[in-house]
C-alpha cells in the first residue's frame, strides 16, 4: 500500500508545526521519520493515522483520497510508544480486541479469531504468555503485545510512534531487528517515528529526516549518511565534530594554523569544517597532512577500536571525539599530544557547502 502525502501544513493556533508536506512512501516499505522533538513527524504520522486532520493538502492510500475518512475506516494500525494496552485483558484478548469489535458483517468466526491470534503470539514468540495479563510483561514483550494487536486486523499500513522509546539499549536492539525480519516476512507498508538516528538508520529501507516542520531529505539510510543534503542533516546524523576557522583566498585559517582547501571557494568568511569521528586521522608528529596538535584528554578501548577524546591546543575549538583502529595507533595515553588531520570531512560557508563530497585539508 504506497502513501500518497501532498502539500499536508498543519498548524495548532499560531503555531504552525507542518509546512508543505510532499512525499511518495512506496508499497511495503518501512519508513523512518526521523528529527528532535518539535520537528513535526509525529503530527504527520498521526495526519496519516486520521487521528490528526491538517489544515491542508491531501493524504491517498495507493492513489485514493482519504484526507476526509475517520480514523477507523482506514485501515490503518497503530502502535503508540506506551503501548496502551488493556490492563484488565490477558495477552490474548488485547491481542484478539480489534477482531472482536468489528462490525458482525465483517467480523471473523470465533474459530478464524483464535488461528490468528494463536498464529501471532507465535510469529511474536510469546505463545508461553497467552493467558497472563500486560502487568506480569516486560517491557519488550508488551511492544511485541501491542504490535501484534494493531496486526491481528490485517491492516493496509501499520504506523509506530516512537515504538521501543521506553525501552533499554538492548532491548530496543533486539526488537528493531525483529520489527526488520517481520516487516520482511509480511511485506506491509509501515512508518514509524523516531529520534533515534542509528534506529532510523538502522531498521528503514527510506529515512525522512525532518526539522521544524520541514522535511530536510528522503533517502536511502546509505544515501543520507553518504551525502548528507544540509548542514542540519550532517549534525543530525550520529556524532560530528565541528572545526571553526575563516576561508581567506584558497585557505582555511584555524587560529593561527592556515589550511589549503584542495578546491577554489568563492565564498570567503567564517567557515566550519565537519570531520565524523570515525574521519579523523592522528599521528605522534606533525606534517603536512596532520598539522593541529590535540591534547588527548581521555581514552576508551571499545572492542576493535578505541574512543579519543580530543582537546584543540594552542587553537581555538571545543572537545572532539575521535574512532581509531588499535592497530593505528598505540600506547595513546591521556595528556599525550597528537597531530591531527583527516580522511575526509565537510566544509560549509553558512548553509552552502564547498565542495560535493570528502575532503581533507593540508598544511
Amino acid at each position: 500500500m504506497s502513501i500518497q502525502i501532498e502539500g499536508i501544513h498543519k498548524s495548532f493556533g499560531k503555531t504552525q508545526v507542518l509546512h508543505d508536506i510532499n512525499l511518495d512512501l512506496l508499497s511495503g516499505q518501512l519508513v523512518g521519520l526521523l528529527g528532535p522533538s518539535g520537528s513535526g513527524k509525529t503530527t504527520l504520522l498521526r495526519i496519516i493515522a486520521g487521528l490528526e486532520h491538517a489544515n491542508g493538502g491531501r493524504i491517498r492510500f495507493n492513489g485514493e483520497d482519504v484526507t476526509d475518512l475517520h480514523a477507523r475506516d482506514r485501515n490503518v494500525g497503530f502502535v503508540f510508544q506506551n503501548y496502551a494496552l488493556f490492563r484488565h485483558m490477558t495477552v490474548f484478548d488485547n491481542i484478539a480486541f480489534g477482531l472482536s469489535i468489528m462490525p458482525k458483517a465483517q467480523r471473523p468466526e470465533k474459530s478464524e479469531i483464535k488461528r490468528r491470534v494463536n498464529n501471532l503470539l507465535e510469529m511474536i514468540q510469546l505463545a508461553h504468555v497467552a493467558n497472563r495479563f500486560p502487568a506480569q510483561l516486560s517491557g519488550g514483550q508488551r511492544q511485541r503485545v501491542a504490535l501484534a494487536r494493531s496486526l491481528a486486523v490485517e491492516p493496509k499500513v501499520l504506523l509506530l510512534d516512537e515504538p521501543f522509546g521506553a525501552l533499554d539499549a538492548q532491548v530496543r536492539k533486539e526488537l528493531r531487528r525483529w520489527l526488520r525480519r517481520l516487516h520482511d516476512e509480511l511485506h506491509f507498508t509501515s512508518v514509524f517515528v523516531t529520534h533515534d538516528q542509528e534506529e532510523a538508520l538502522d531498521v528503514s529501507d527510506q529515512v525522512v529526516v525532518m526539522s521544524q516542520g520541514h522535511v530536510e531529505q528522503i533517502g536511502t539510510p546509505d544515501a543520507i549518511w553518504q551525502a548528507p543534503a544540509s548542514r542540519f542533516v550532517l549534525e543530525f546524523l550520529g556524532e560530528v565534530n565541528k572545526i571553526n576557522g575563516d576561508i581567506t583566498g584558497s585557505r582555511f585559517q584555524v587560529g593561527h594554523y592556515p589550511l589549503q582547501i584542495p578546491v577554489a571557494s568563492h565564498k570567503q568568511g567564517a567557515a566550519s569544517w565537519y570531520l565524523r569521528p570515525h574521519e579523523i586521522s592522528l599521528t605522534t608528529a606533525p606534517d603536512v597532512q596532520h598539522p593541529l596538535p590535540v591534547l588527548v584528554t581521555d581514552v576508551n578501548a571499545r572492542g576493535s577500536l578505541v574512543q579519543l577524546e580530543l582537546e584543540p591546543k594552542d587553537w581555538p575549538g571545543t572537545l572532539m571525539a575521535a574512532q581509531l583502529t588499535h592497530q593505528h595507533l598505540t600506547g595513546v595515553t591521556r595528556g599525550q599530544t597528537l597531530y591531527l588531520g583527516s580522511q575526509g570531512g565537510r566544509l560549509y560557508v553558512g548553509e552552502q557547502q564547498i565542495t560535493d563530497s570528502n575532503l581533507a585539508l593540508t598544511a
